[in-house]
């Protein structure tokens, strides 16, 4: 992968990283906020706080994902299979770019 194409995947991941971050702190303000007193309210509210309690969660493995693959950029590794060790297309990464696994070895670990 040449240098400008490694560059733009690394500005588009940390622009991922900074947009996740953001929505994390909005979904925490929102799970945060104070319970009605209203039994059937508190009910609906509880369901809506389920709820973004479980993007919240999303969120953080996906930014982790991402600080995964800034980490892959430092070391050299970044673009390779972390399963074959082979290229990952770069339409892949370019799609998904903090993929770990070429789309060969991705099929490979769903069917698991």
């Amino acid at each position: 992968m040449d240098e400008k194409t490694l560059k733009r995947l690394e500005n588009k991941l940390k622009k991922i990283h900074d947009d996740l971050g953001r929505q994390m702190q909005i979904l925490g303000k929102e799970i945060r906020q104070e319970m009605p007193q209203d039994s059937e309210d508190a009910l609906s509210a509880r369901e809506e706080a389920d709820v973004l309690e479980q993007e919240d969660l999303i969120e953080e493995v996906e930014i982790r994902e991402v600080e995964e693959a800034l980490q892959r950029i430092g070391d050299g590794s970044y673009g390779r299979c972390l399963d074959c060790g082979e290229e990952i297309k770069i339409e892949r990464l370019k799609a998904l770019p903090y993929a770990k696994y070429c789309v060969k070895c991705k099929e490979e670990r769903e069917k698991e």
